[in-house]
């Protein structure tokens, strides 16, 4: 990374940069890094003591019997009965398929384990010419069912501002798989930045039909049901938990240093401070000489940086990056967006990025949801572009 020129670095970079407009109805304090991260940062969770029940003594080893009850035959002993008596074999089951319809009602409850494959003994016991049965994903494996979205969007619908002058965004459907990266595109003023704040849980949708997040392939959050009930502590937890920001120009708390910065969400969170993601982070963004400055001390480039190495240091499942390199010029911008898309896909984080930057997402071979003006009022609908 080639440092600023001296003109760069005599320019005054004290003026404080607008925080992201959150919602009424969030709380301040539970919001991680620009969303309202509390300055107080708390000490890491201490691990719950181990206890461990008392153990009865062994039922065998009291040699007692019960003389009114006949003693059950044990695994081994039903094995010995089965050549004077085999068990009739019970007709097995097909696979429970874990994964429902990505367009049904997901509900979050715990799934139906799926069969077990038969052991050497059932097989045997089995009557000759009745072969287990496979299931679909065996037999066709282009059935598999898919794996649940990370984000799942259907119906999205939000207005600011009232009469005439309202401006409304619409997006129609949106999903997310883990570990993909799709790009926002329109011209400044469309509503991009406005995408972000309801992806980001801050702005409540006016009308919404599906609002799904979902963590370690089955923990189901249902953010339209959260909203619907006011439940700002769950959408407190669940933002801190899932997702990472990164605004279009700094966010970085001015009265702690670049690393305290990056260590914000952690410590909130209660995650331990050293973790190898860290130092891979502070490595590729090249900002190991930083550390100890405040973002005052900071270039623009500089401070865009340290701002995605705070997005990413609690590697959120989610990042949502509102034109990250808008503020930089054509050649550090291109070089900034390489070294955050190539620590995201190491760290394996699915992103959401917003830009006007049409070629830029073509180059890249970004999915791209596209802002086109609505008929007869102000304001967007984001459809997705054909590849």
């Amino acid at each position: 990374m080639e440092q600023p020129s001296s003109a760069e670095q005599r320019e005054d970079l004290h003026a404080e940069e607008p925080p992201l407009t959150v919602a009424a109805e969030s709380d301040p304090e539970l919001h991680p890094g620009p969303l309202g991260a509390h300055p107080m940062l708390a000490d890491a969770f201490s691990r719950p003591s181990r206890r461990e029940g008392p153990q009865g003594p062994d039922p065998e080893s009291t040699g007692e019997e019960d003389p009114g009850m006949e003693e059950p035959l044990c695994a081994e002993r039903q094995e010995g009965t089965r050549a004077q008596e085999p068990p009739p074999a019970a007709a097995p089951e097909p696979a429970l398929d874990r994964h429902p319809d990505p367009d049904a009602e997901l509900t979050g409850e715990d799934e139906p384990a799926t069969t077990p494959p038969l052991s050497a003994e059932q097989s045997e016991a089995m009557p000759a010419g009745e072969p287990p049965q496979a299931s679909p994903a065996e037999l066709d494996p282009a059935s598999a069912p898919e794996p649940k979205a990370l984000l799942a969007v259907h119906g999205l619908h939000y207005s600011r501002g009232q009469g005439d002058q309202s401006f409304r965004v619409e997006l129609p459907a949106l999903t997310l798989a883990a570990s993909e990266i799709i790009a926002l595109t329109g011209e400044s003023g469309c509503g991009k930045s406005t995408v972000l704040e309801l992806l980001a849980l801050v702005a409540r949708p006016e009308r919404v039909g599906r609002f799904h997040i979902t963590l370690n392939g089955d923990d189901v959050h249902d953010v339209a049901e959260l909203w619907s009930r006011n439940a700002q502590g769950q959408l407190a937890r669940l933002r801190a938990r899932a997702l990472g920001f990164v605004l279009q120009t700094g966010g970085l708390l001015p009265y702690l240093t670049v690393a305290q910065n990056i260590q914000v969400n952690r410590r909130l969170l209660g995650m331990p401070a050293a973790d190898p993601n860290i130092e891979a982070i502070i490595q590729t963004l090249e900002i190991g000489k930083l550390l100890d400055k405040k973002p005052h001390q900071l270039s623009i480039g500089q401070q865009q940086r340290a701002s995605i190495a705070r997005a990413l240091a609690h590697k959120p499942p989610l990042l949502l990056a509102d034109e990250p390199t808008s503020a930089l010029d054509p050649r550090l911008g291109a070089l900034v967006m390489n070294m955050m898309l190539s620590l995201v896909r190491r760290l394996r984080i699915s992103v959401v990025i917003a830009t006007h930057a049409h070629e830029q997402v073509r180059q890249l071979g970004l999915r791209e949801i596209q802002a086109e003006p609505l008929e007869g009022r102000l304001g967007s609908r984001f459809l997705e572009v054909a590849p």
